[in-house]
């Protein structure tokens, strides 16, 4: 009999450090894309068209080098969908975080926008390991 369980403890701190690796590479995509448009679109739509350039790019990274996904070719665009749900979360709380930091408490893009990552690292990886690329075990 099949039973799904979350492999919380199963290769945590590998998998933690390989996607701190690729969250810091797409923090940069992220970062790079985001103020590439400030000039010229709104604070949260130049957020948001970062980030989405980023997920993208974290997916493909951290789809087969982080979790080692066994996911048949097929069923890569069902898996990305729920990464992609996860990540629309993210995008809120970033969201929130940024405008929250920059407009109501005056700080600069880049700390709003590090605080923001931060948090979306902590929440996207703690989503994927427990309901995405969780363990199927016999």
């Amino acid at each position: 009999m099949q039973t799904i369980s979350p492999s919380i403890s199963s290769n945590f701190g590998t998998q933690g450090l390989k996607y701190v690796l690729v969250g810091l590479i797409c923090m940069v995509i992220d970062f790079g894309v985001t103020w590439l448009l400030l000039p010229s679109l709104h604070l949260l739509l130049a957020n948001s068209i970062g980030f989405l350039v980023a997920n993208v790019a974290n997916f493909l990274l951290a789809h087969r080098w982080v979790f080692r996904s066994k996911v048949p070719s097929s069923q890569s665009v069902h898996t990305y969908m729920a990464v992609l749900l996860v990540s629309l979360i993210g995008l809120a709380l970033s969201n929130l975080v940024v405008w929250v930091s920059i407009s109501l408490w005056g700080a600069h893009f880049l700390i709003g926008k590090f605080l923001a990552a931060s948090i979306g690292l902590i929440w996207n990886f703690g989503a994927r390991k427990v309901w995405i690329y969780r363990e199927i075990k016999e």
